[in-house]
């Protein structure tokens, strides 16, 4: 190729790529500005007046509501009674940081004879848990109870977060009292903190049932600074004057309120802010 048939296309090219310039700068300048705010999903938004051109939309949730599963209730050996009622969190994102709730106390007439002051706890996601409300007064007349739901500010977890792994292993009821002395019956046990989370509170609530399933017992314990892996043993006391020859099963179920930023010691290899 010659000298000029090179030139000539070179000078073409610039050419070529200067009116492109022109005429880019000219759409550009003359392309109608985005209207984030007429109500119509148009110029590539994601939804209406959000997304493309506009502002990134907001991320919408549709959260269940909580489920109360069962209610239960016992007498104890003070001549008051405990409360245990199963709540259920469908969400598998979502938990209650907060959640407020009272017991109302019915007579056979389905007539409120009672009620008690807000209780305050939380539930994470996909999580089934007991609300334990202990040493209650019992009212007269007393034939049923109802646990109303009340505030619920809920969370959604982050990248890191997961429900705590708490497990429990040589778990064991002693009825006899030749191993306690004291005339308690007990519910001993291990627990291991499985998460990769250090955790300054784990409480553990054990519920003790007979073969027929019915409440017998309930008392609960306090764990303190449970390091991630670390395993620490629980020893929860029950009066003898409860029906412990009835009991055939245990549960146990320890927890931890990962959304309180005071309970979080280490998090991920991250300290938490206290």
């Amino acid at each position: 190729m010659e000298a000029r048939d090179i030139k000539r296309n070179l000078v073409l090219l610039i050419f070529a790529a200067l009116l492109g310039a022109v005429i880019c700068g000219i759409y550009f300048f003359l392309k109608p500005q985005a209207t984030c705010d007429d109500g119509i999903k148009n110029q590539l938004e994601e939804k209406i007046d959000c997304g493309g051109p506009c502002s990134p939309c907001e991320e919408t949730f549709e959260i269940q509501e909580l489920s109360v599963k069962k209610i239960e209730w016992v007498d104890t050996a003070t001549d008051k009674f405990d409360v245990v009622a199963t709540i259920e969190n469908p969400n598998s994102f979502f938990g209650a940081s907060i959640l407020r709730y009272k017991l109302k106390y019915l007579d056979r007439n389905n007539q409120i004879i009672g009620e008690t002051a807000w209780f305050k706890d939380f539930i994470l996601p996909k999580q089934e848990k007991y609300l334990l409300a202990q040493e209650l007064e019992a009212p007269t007349d007393l034939a049923k109870v109802e646990v109303e739901l009340g505030e619920v500010i809920w969370k959604k977890f982050t990248a890191q977060q997961q429900n705590p792994r708490l497990e429990t292993i040589m778990t064991e009821f002693s009825n006899s009292f030749q191993k306690d002395p004291s005339g308690f019956y007990r519910v001993t046990g291990t627990l291991i903190n499985e998460s990769p989370i250090d955790c300054e509170t784990i409480k553990i609530k054990v519920v003790l049932r007979n073969e027929q399933n019915r409440l017998l017992a309930t008392n609960s314990q306090v764990l303190n600074t449970i390091r991630s892996k670390e395993q620490r043993d629980f020893n929860l006391p029950f009066p003898s004057d409860y029906n412990m020859n009835e009991v055939t099963k245990v549960e146990i179920k320890p927890e931890t309120n990962i959304f309180h930023s005071d309970n979080l010691v280490n998090f991920y290899g991250i300290i938490s802010d206290r």
